[in-house]
């Protein structure tokens, strides 16, 4: 049986993404949106190919335009979008130090609560602070930031995910 090829190896080796690999890949994607290489809320097929090129020397198996689509799809901006959740949700703040969604004990523990009922279904909102809010967001969607709660705007652009 002959060896298998490196692009096949590509294809289905699994790819490990470290917090540099993650800021490298938003801020590629944030260019892009300000280079015009977003439209309609999707990203053009050469963006993907940029997001290749900055992450070349990136440690393990090669990050692929599929891949980097999918963890950026499926990885990132999920994970987004629970944060920012939980940050519009009532009772809760944002430790800028630590950069994470603080509320008291009790707060959490309804929050899991109805999470865990729910199934996380609230995950599909939009909108937060920082590059990855600039690249998540829809064009047509009006900004809103997670940290705007309580009567207080305290965007000072280092909210969630911010570099």
């Amino acid at each position: 049986m002959p060896p298998k090829k490196k692009k096949d190896d590509e294809k289905t080796q699994r790819c490990t993404w470290s917090d540099s690999d993650n800021a490298i890949l938003v801020a590629t994607l944030r260019k892009a949106k300000e280079d015009g290489f977003q439209a309609d809320s999707r990203w053009k097929p050469q963006t993907w190919a940029h997001c290749v090129e900055a992450l070349k020397d990136s440690p393990g198996p090669t990050k692929t335009a599929e891949k980097c689509q999918d963890h950026w799809g499926k990885s990132l901006k999920n994970s987004y979008n629970i944060v920012s959740a939980i940050c519009h949700a009532s009772g809760f703040g944002w430790d800028d130090g630590l950069k994470i969604p603080t509320a008291a004990s009790d707060v959490w523990d309804a929050y899991i609560k109805t999470q865990t009922q729910t199934d996380l279904d609230s995950e599909s909102q939009s909108g937060a602070s920082g590059d990855l809010d600039a690249t998540v967001q829809d064009p047509a969607t009006p900004h809103r930031s997670p940290r705007h709660s309580h009567g207080q705007d305290r965007d000072n652009g280092d909210g969630p995910w911010a570099r």
